[in-house]
Parts: structure tokens; C-alpha cells; sequence
């Protein structure tokens, strides 16, 4: 399409990483797909705003937030030689998610076994340790411990470091994986590179070549990463993921396509249905407070169950279907 090539040479003038580049390229792409025409610099203030009020309505941009739509509908009015850039919201609010079930267990896996390696194991994580896609995919290589079958989740903006019980289906998976990124980086450092730049704990920037520091769902470009132009590899973009996931959600028999976020939304249900204790659960999630569990008991509640289920003993339980291991008292 013309009008998105010569839109990624405009970003690229203005020096845009080729991360962000395709990220911006992929929201203009469904702006023009729903307006069913080309914006122009008289009509691009009426296409963004339709475009923003089917996002709220999550009728668009299932794999996208606002801190990608943002810059680029901006972007593009820039492009298009705007007078007056358009002023939009930071995080708009979106409606709620009711229009669908959650996925049931035969779902995820048809969607989990058609997706190829790394895609496979990223999604294997969100469904089975129910992690979100930013925590799997900025994994280092030291994160991963597979004697003790513990993975560390690092500190994130409401959600303070912990460690999760590693799925037994996914320590051979992981192994492999760690196998696979030692060799990348054994050769990235023959040649001079295997450089990345991370955050001590105070807070400052220190430069490495240190294979714990390593990202393990790592890119398969170098890109520089430090400020006098070291190369390393980055971390897999959740764009990536998501569009993945968009490829195979035809072998799933919903209305809208797959996202990662309706992985996670199928485990914690799962094991909501299946007697696990609530506060185990909100604490291998990061949830501090009981409010950001609420939709997923919801959830419970809406779904009828299909066979019955009986919980004989919570331990068992827990430790069968998401690989916790707590002591509750009364089993």
C-alpha cells in the first residue's frame, strides 16, 4: 500500500526503531482497513476518532494499547501535514470483556499446538504459569531455574518481585531453550557483540556481556544496545506474539481472534473452577489487592460447568493443575 510505504519512510527519517516502525505501520494498516479509505489531511481527525471509539469499544486492536495507537495516529497526522495534531486521551477507557466465554482447555491447546518455536513456549508460559506476555518475554536466562522448577518474575510497576512454580511440562521446553540462547550468545560474542544494558539494583545503568543478564526469548537481529552503538540482541516484541496468534486463530470457533490475554484469562479460570485457593492464586499473579481478581470469579460464576468436579484434597489439587505447592489448613 502506497500510503503506508511512504509513512514507514517517514518514521524512519524521524529515526524510529524498526520495533516501533512496524508497530505504528500495523495501526494505520486497520485505521485505512475500517474507514475503507486513505486518510487525507482534512479527514484524518474524523478517522481517528472513529478509530479511538472502536477501540473502546474493543470492536478494533485486539493486540494493541494505547501507548502504541497513541504515537502513532499522532504520527500519522504529522505525516499528512496536519495544522492541528490531534489531542488524544493517554488511556481511554474500554469497555469490558462480556461479549465472549472464556477458552475452554481444548481450545488453548489447539491454538497452543499450532503455533511454531518460541511462539509455542511463550504461550505455553501464559497459559500454564499464567504469566502476562510482557513478564515471559523479559525473561533472562538467569530467571529460569530448572533444578529448583522456579521461575523469578521480576519487579514490575505494581507488582513487586516474586517466584512461581515451574510447570513440569515446560522444564524439558526450557532446558532446550536455555541450550539454544547459550549458543546464540557464544557466537554474538566471537564476533565482538553480545552486549546488553540493564538496571542494577539502585537504579543505574550497567553494560554487560554476561549470559544471566541475556534475554531468553531473545531477538534474531542484532540491534544496538548501548549508547556508543554495541550490538546485542533485545527481547521478542508482544507485537510478534500477537500476530501469531491472529495466524492460527481460525482453529479457534470464537468471534473474534485470540489474544494473550485470553490465554491467561483461560488459566486463572481454570483453576478458579478447579477449587485452587484464592489467595495462592493472587499471589502467583501479582494481584495485591482482591479487586483485580474479581472479573475472573466472575467469570466462574457465568460459566456453567460442564462435568462435575470434586476436590478431595486442595493440596493435590493446587500442585496438579498449576504446579503450586502451599500448605492449606482443613484438607
Amino acid at each position: 500500500m502506497p500510503l503506508i510505504d511512504s509513512f514507514k519512510r517517514h518514521l524512519e527519517k524521524r529515526l524510529f526503531s524498526r520495533r516501533s516502525i512496524a508497530a505504528y505501520s500495523h495501526v494505520v494498516s486497520l485505521l485505512i482497513q475500517k474507514s475503507d479509505r486513505p486518510p487525507t489531511a482534512e479527514t484524518v481527525h474524523d478517522d481517528i476518532q472513529s478509530f479511538l471509539d472502536q477501540w473502546a469499544a474493543r470492536a478494533i486492536g485486539h493486540d494493541i494499547c494505547m501507548s502504541t495507537i497513541r504515537p502513532a495516529l499522532i504520527e500519522l497526522a504529522r505525516f499528512l501535514g496536519c495544522g492541528r495534531l490531534p489531542t488524544i486521551p493517554s488511556a481511554p477507557r474500554r469497555d469490558p470483556v462480556t461479549h465472549r466465554q472464556p477458552l475452554c482447555e481444548m481450545q488453548v491447546g489447539r491454538c497452543v499446538d499450532s503455533l511454531s518455536e518460541p511462539w509455542q513456549t511463550i504461550a505455553l508460559l501464559i497459559s500454564k504459569a499464567g504469566l502476562t506476555t510482557g513478564d515471559v518475554l523479559r525473561l533472562r536466562t538467569s530467571d529460569v531455574m530448572i533444578r529448583a522448577r522456579t521461575i523469578r518474575v521480576r519487579a514490575q510497576t505494581r507488582r513487586g518481585e516474586r517466584s512461581i512454580p515451574l510447570p513440569g511440562c515446560l522444564c524439558a521446553r526450557l532446558a532446550l531453550a536455555l541450550r539454544d540462547r547459550a549458543r546464540r550468545h557464544a557466537e554474538d560474542c566471537l564476533k565482538g557483540h553480545g552486549w546488553i544494558s540493564i538496571e542494577d539494583r539502585k537504579g543505574a545503568p550497567r553494560i554487560t556481556r554476561e549470559f544471566a543478564d541475556q534475554f531468553l526469548f531473545d531477538s534474531r537481529v542484532l540491534t544496538s544496545m548501548t549508547p556508543d552503538l554495541r550490538y546485542g540482541r533485545a527481547h521478542l516484541s508482544s507485537v510478534s506474539f500477537e500476530a501469531e496468534l491472529r495466524s492460527v486463530s481460525g482453529l479457534v470457533p470464537i468471534a473474534d481472534c485470540v489474544t494473550a490475554t485470553d490465554l491467561r484469562r483461560a488459566a486463572i479460570v481454570h483453576w478458579l473452577r478447579m477449587g485452587a485457593p484464592e489467595p495462592v492464586i493472587r499471589k502467583r499473579l501479582g494481584f495485591v489487592r482482591r479487586k483485580s481478581i474479581e472479573p475472573y470469579l466472575a467469570d466462574v460464576k457465568a460459566q456453567a460447568s460442564t462435568e462435575p468436579q470434586e476436590v478431595l484434597n486442595l493440596n493435590a489439587l493446587v500442585a496438579r493443575t498449576t504446579g503450586m505447592s502451599v500448605a492449606v489448613r482443613g484438607t
